[in-house]
Parts: C-alpha cells; structure tokens; sequence
C-alpha cells in the first residue's frame, strides 16, 4: 500500500474516525486511578476533574443524587492552578481497589493555604450504588487541632475496601490562590516526602535566622539604622514565608486560624514598609534621587495601610491588593537601585545585583499564583532560593559599607586613640564595678532561691513514717531549686488516708508560688469535704473565681483510702493514669474531670473501686515519663507501665527506686526536663 492509497482510506472513512475520537475522549473524560503496588509518590492532577462555582451554591447532592456529573472538566495539568478568585472549586477523583494491598494509602493535599476544604468520600460497590458517604472538613479556618495528622499540609486517608469503587469530591474554598496539588502516597513515601521537604524549609529558616542574628549583632554594635531596617525587613520575609507555607500556624499559633488568614497581609506589611526604608536609608535616595525617595516613603505608608486593613478585612481582595502591594514594590526598588547605580554609587552595585536574583523568584512565584503559567510544583521554592541570594548579596553589600565607612572615619579614629584608651579605661573599671554588682545580686537571687526551696520543702507532707495502717514512700525532685509539683498526706482516721497529688504548668518560682496557693486553698477544705469530687469540684470554684486572672492551671489526683470499708474513692482532675496493683493485676484509675483553672461547668465525678489490705497504690506525676535522652526518644507511659508490670510484686519502697533506675538509664546522663513526684501506698507490716 502506498502513501496515496493510505490518504484515500483516511478520506473514506474520516466521519468514523472522528466519530471514534470523540468517543474516546469522552471514555478517558472520567479517568479512574486503579490503585496497585507500583505507585510511590505519584501526583494525580491528570486523574482529576474540576468545576467552577461562581455562586457557591452547589453541594454533594448536586452530583451524588442529581447526577449532574457531566459539568465537570478534566484537568490538563499535575497541579491544577486556577490563581485568585472568589470562585469556589470542586475536585472529582476516582479510586478503585481490585486487589487487596499490605499499606495504607494517604492522599497529600500540598497546599497549606487553603481556608476549607471539605472532602466527600462516596463509595459504590460493583453495581454502582452508592454504599455510604464519608465527609471530613479540613483548612486553615480550623484549628490545627482538628486536623487528622498534625502537619502543615492536609492530609488524610480515604477508606478504600476491596471490591469498592470510590469517588472523592474536593470543595475548595479559599482567600488565597487556587492551586491543588494532590498526591497520593504510602507510609514510607510519605514520610519522605515530608521529611526531604521539611530539610529544604528547615536550612531556609536557618540561612534567614542565621543572617537575622548576624546584622542584630552588627546593628547593636555600630547603631545603623540602615542595619536596623534590615534586619526587620528578614524577620517580616521570613514570617511571610513561614505563614505562606504553613510552619507558623503549625508550631507557632495552631489554635488561632483568624490570626492566621491575618497574617498574610499583616507580615507582608512590615516587609514592604521595612523594605522601602532599608532601601532608601542603603541608597541614599534623599541625596541621589528626590523622587525616588518620596515614592518609597510612600510605599512605606501604603505598607502600614495594609497592615492596619488586614485586621479589618479577611477576604481574597485583601490578599490580592497584599500581592499587587508586594509586586509595585519590589519593581520600584529595582528601578531605584538602577537610577542610584548609574549615578555611581559603589555600594549600589551589590544591592541591584541581590534584587535581580529576587526580582526573578517573584516573577516565577508570582505567576505560580495567579495562574498565569504552570510551572513545574517545585516553583514553589524559587521565592525563598532568590530570597536566600538576595540577603546574603546585601549583608555583603551592608558589610562593604561599613568598610568604606571605617575608611573614610580611619583619619578621625587615630586622632581619638588617646581618648579611646582613656574611654576603654574607665569602661573597664565600669565593668569591674558592674561585675561586682552583678555578683552580689546573682548571690542574693542565689539565697532567695534556697530560702523558696525551704519554705517549698516544709509544705509538704513531714514523718510519714509514723502513719498507722499505712506505708507510705515518697519521691519529690523539682527541676530547679523550686517547682510546681505539690503532694500532701492525710491521715483522717486510723483506719483511712487522704492523698492529693497535683501538677501546677511551667516550672520554677512561678510554679512553686502556684504549689503554695494549692496548698493554703486546700488545707482550708480537705477537712470538711468527704467526697473527693465534691473537693475537687470546690478547689475548681475557688481557683476560676479567685484567681482567674493570674492564669493558674494544674492537675490533680485526691484519692481516700478507707482499709475498714474496704474501699478507695478518688476524683482525677486531667492528671495522668494512676495505678491499683490488685491480686497482682494493674488497674488503671482513669481521669474524671477537666483540669483546675479552665472554665468548665463539668463535674469531677468521684469514682469507687474495692480494695484489701494487700493492694498497693502507685501515684506520680507525668515528670515520671516525659523525659527525654539525647536521641529526643521519650521514656513514656508505655515503658512505665511495662516496667510496673514486670515488678509488680516488690513492695513499693523497691518499685520506686526500680522506675528512678529505669529512668536514669533511659536519659543516659542526660538532665531531666520536669519535675518528678512519686508516691507508693501499701499496708504498714508491723
């Protein structure tokens, strides 16, 4: 067959063929991602389709019950990127199981920007019918708190079951740019995923910090302002990088999401304003260029205008006016330092450098977020790889005006040599005498603090040895000299003892100021209220009612032991697990009211077990097993209690001094990090 003979048959049947494309187009319109063992890492933005809702007023029902799912679009691109806009986006991806897989399978949503997400899992079996309907809300309009796994980015695992077809709907609803990057993982990857991209965020971080604390150093030393615009500029930028990217509302502010849709143009604010006046104070605008040094002081003000609109308004159009703000100004000093440079001003060949390199990241982020392009998804760096250029190129840039600065003063140094020696003397002596002061008031802090640890040491509990009926071993380790764990023993007959154990937050003076008030308040009730709850409940009233404005929380444990009645009754306010040894078996006394200090109208239940003279009981603050090695591995309750079920049949004087050995181990010289209280009670043998 020839070339013609072929184009003839192609004519013929052109209808057919065309016919059969539009058929195929419309098969693989609705792409179905089969999930097998060979996927890693995999991006599944060609497996998505989307749909645009102008009027936010589609729900699930829309396609689950209507059927209207002809209206979406197949995406054309690995990271679907629609810009900013008011509009609402729904994803659509389909899953399917046919084979039983041995790993867990999780779908990353790399975009921590995203203000709600709402994801609708509908699974159907072979038939089609809809079998359930799964709806998990995500976003940094919540807590992170709320989140499935505490982590930057939105992930969560669909519940595929063998035989299963399942359909994911996304509804994205967010200030920000529209981008979706969506990938799907297992545990392995996923773990690697996070960590290699954390590594490249965490060396960020520690160039902008490092640079930040490197110009502080010279600020304090030589008092530049231009010194002092700068370093504020790098704190701004690398809190705008911190919030855009999500680490500042995962480790810095993870239960105030308003502040975090705030932070954006707040942070974006103090970079624009700062940045203006390094740039003026660098260049020297007020002497090179009238007009640019007006309109940068202009920027400056149009900078704290942002700051001051994005407490008033959190919406996309301040997030677009933060964006356009940010792109004007990085143009204007660019321009600024061209004008400046041909005017030939030395320095100013180092700053028009650094803003090359960070006029190109901005381009490159800045159409990643309008959606102007599809760049490659690690785009996403190329703000913080020119940022990194940018602030080095000007600390060398600052450091070579200094030195032309130490040139030009060289002269005037040499002529004050004689009264600097005489200026160096006197601070010298200064400093001595300073020194001595210094001493003295570090001695008297010194004995404040013992004296605190005395009085500390004397609130508790004294001769425990002559307690009838009852055996009971104490172990007390604070911190520092003084600290925030408080226990106290009392015996209200022969025949039943009283125990309160409690955890006041932070650790030392304030801690230990905490114990006392613990103290005062219940000596004044453990006499008069029988029921551990009932003293709970009345500890609680006091300490949200008397001291609500001094912030004071802590845990606690009260427990009764009653040998006549055969009976404990105890009441735990969020303190740890406490222990029952029981016939050789561990029961665990379990929390029953909210921790004192919050506001809660909930009740401490007090709560019964039966007890016998040769049951021992095991109480402890959580100073026991949160402590850390130097490998940053936790001794934890798992190991403690491990460790309590093995020598469960010593008396307690020896199981004390058994989980002190382990926990020494454990550290491995390291220095404990909390205080640590432990109290054992078991029948006195006489």
């Amino acid at each position: 067959m020839n070339i013609l003979d072929f184009m003839i048959i192609i004519r013929n049947n052109f209808f057919i063929i065309f016919l059969s494309f539009l058929f195929s187009t419309h098969i693989i319109s609705s792409p179905i991602f089969e999930i097998n063992h060979n996927f890693y890492n995999l991006s599944l933005g060609h497996y998505l389709e989307y749909l645009e809702d102008k009027e936010g007023k589609l729900d699930i029902n829309t396609f689950i019950i209507k059927k209207e799912e002809n209206v979406f679009s197949k995406a054309k691109n690995d990271v679907p990127n629609f810009g900013y806009t008011s509009s609402i986006f729904w994803f659509k991806l389909s899953l399917s199981k046919p084979n039983e897989l041995d790993r867990k399978i999780y779908l990353n949503i790399q975009n921590s920007n995203i203000d709600k997400v709402e994801i609708y899992e509908v699974f159907k079996r072979e038939s089609k019918n809809i079998d359930n309907i799964k709806i998990t809300k995500l976003g940094d309009q919540f807590p992170i708190s709320n989140r499935i796994f505490f982590n930057r980015e939105f992930i969560f695992v669909p519940e595929i079951n063998e035989n299963i077809f399942e359909e994911i709907y996304f509804r994205i609803e967010t200030s920000s740019s529209i981008i979706f990057p969506l990938f799907i993982l297992d545990e392995e990857s996923l773990s690697k995923d996070i960590l290699n991209r954390e590594i490249v965020h965490g060396i960020y971080y520690g160039v902008v910090l490092a640079i930040f604390l490197y110009n502080l150093i010279v600020f304090i030393s030589i008092k530049d302002l231009t010194f002092f615009y700068y370093i504020f500029y790098i704190l701004g930028f690398g809190f705008l990088q911190a919030v855009e990217h999500g680490h500042a509302f995962l480790y810095l502010w993870p239960e105030y999401p308003e502040w975090q849709r705030t932070a954006f143009p707040f942070f974006m604010g103090i970079t624009i304003s700062f940045g203006s006046l390094f740039t003026k104070s660098f260049l020297k605008t007020s002497l090179f260029s009238q007009k640019f040094n007006k309109f940068l002081l202009i920027l400056c003000y149009l900078g704290i205008l942002l700051i001051i609109l994005g407490f008033l308004f959190r919406d996309i159009k301040i997030n677009f006016i933060s964006i356009t703000l940010a792109v004007v100004t990085v143009i204007s000093i660019f321009i600024t330092a061209i004008n400046v440079y041909r005017k030939n001003f030395e320095p100013s060949k180092y700053f028009l450098i650094a803003w090359i390199f960070f006029l190109i990241g901005s381009i490159v982020s800045l159409f990643r977020l309008l959606g102007l392009f599809n760049f490659p998804f690690y785009s996403s760096y190329s703000l913080e790889f020119a940022s990194i250029f940018q602030i080095i190129i000007l600390s060398y840039a600052l450091t070579a005006k200094i030195n032309i600065i130490k040139r030009e003063n060289q002269e005037a140094i040499s002529r004050t040599v004689i009264y600097q020696e005489q200026a160096n003397a006197e601070l010298e002596q200064k400093v001595k005498d300073r020194t001595i002061e210094l001493n003295k008031y570090l001695l008297s802090i010194e004995k404040d603090l013992k004296m605190a640890r005395n009085i500390q040491m004397n609130i508790l509990p004294k001769n425990l040895d002559k307690i009838v009926n009852f055996d009971v071993t104490t172990f007390y380790q604070p911190l520092d000299e003084v600290g925030g764990d408080f226990f106290d023993v009392y015996q209200m007959s022969n025949n039943k003892l009283r125990i309160l154990i409690a955890d006041a937050t932070g650790h030392g003076i304030q801690a230990s100021m905490v114990t006392m008030t613990i103290k005062s308040e219940y000596d004044s009730l453990k006499v008069f209220l029988s029921d551990p709850g009932e003293l709970i409940d009345e500890l609680q009233k006091r300490f949200v009612e008397i001291y609500k404005n001094m912030k004071i929380y802590f845990s606690a444990f009260i427990i009764d032991i009653d040998i006549e009645e055969e009976m404990i009754s105890y009441a735990s306010a969020g303190h740890p697990n406490q222990y029952l040894i029981q016939n050789g078996k561990l029961i665990e006394l379990n929390r029953s009211g909210h921790i004192i200090g919050m506001l809660s109208n909930k009740q401490c239940n007090t709560k019964k077990l039966p007890y016998t003279r040769k049951d021992k009981i095991l109480l402890f603050t959580d100073g026991l097993y949160e402590e850390f090695n130097i490998l940053n591995e936790q001794f934890g309750e798992e190991k403690l209690l491990k460790l309590i079920e093995e020598n469960i049949n010593l008396g307690m004087n020896e199981l004390v001094d058994k989980s002190l050995e382990a926990l020494n181990i454990h550290l491995n010289n390291n220095s404990k990090q909390d205080d640590i209280t432990i109290i054992g009670i078991e029948e006195k043998i006489i």
